[in-house]
């Protein structure tokens, strides 16, 4: 579930934002989060994807969004 959850994330499908192009690392965490902790409940299971978070750290894109120009933008973090 959570490898499914990981590419359907990375191909920009699902919760996944796109920003300018780029998927970023906490945008795919949501993705990832939500995406098995419902599935792994409807298995009548508990599990909850975690993220740990190194301080000073901020937001990073992962991968290109699906379907994005192949020209570089500027990657915008959440507001």
């Amino acid at each position: 579930i959570f490898t499914s959850a990981l590419l359907q994330g990375l191909r920009g499908q699902g919760f996944v934002t796109n920003r300018n192009g780029y998927i970023g690392a906490y945008d795919l965490y949501e993705h990832l989060y939500l995406t098995v902790k419902n599935n792994v409940e409807q298995l009548g299971r508990l599990q909850e994807p975690e993220l740990t978070v190194l301080r000073g750290v901020g937001p990073f894109p992962v991968a290109r969004y699906n379907g994005a120009a192949t020209r570089l933008e500027t990657f915008a973090a959440p507001a």
